[in-house]
């Protein structure tokens, strides 16, 4: 089997743990997930994997408004990477979780893969699943 690209436009956010309060437990990044996933399931359409497989992430952040024209260009030349807040392998989690169910039976198939951040004017996520 080839490997799979999905590409998921919009900002990249990161995994957030699920909050408890008054008795009541909720995801805060329940609408994301539920958004990643139906982009995911109107790409694939195949059968779920059973094999190991590799993922990559590739994340592209939007560019910051006060930013110069020469971060601006540095930024698309892939020069200057996003180094602050959210961290990757938060962002990593959320959507690997995404995968489970759809493309993956299980987010534990995952054995490896690469994790990377870069500026973009197009704000998008790009996953890359590979079956081993």
């Amino acid at each position: 089997m080839d490997a799979l690209t999905f590409i998921i436009p919009g900002k990249p956010v990161p995994w957030k743990s699920p909050r408890v309060c008054r008795q009541v437990t909720y995801s805060p990044r329940h609408r994301e997930k539920i958004k990643c996933m139906s982009s995911i399931s109107a790409l694939y359409k195949g059968p779920l994997i059973e094999l190991a497989v590799n993922v990559d992430l590739r994340f592209y952040m939007p560019i910051p408004v006060n930013t110069s024209k020469k971060k601006r260009e540095l930024m698309l030349l892939g020069l200057l990477r996003p180094t602050s807040t959210p961290d990757r392998t938060n962002m990593a989690k959320l959507y690997e979780d995404c995968l489970q169910g759809i493309v993956i039976k299980n987010d534990s198939q995952i054995v490896g893969g690469n994790i990377s951040k870069f500026y973009d004017e197009n704000p998008r996520i790009e996953i890359t699943v590979e079956p081993i």
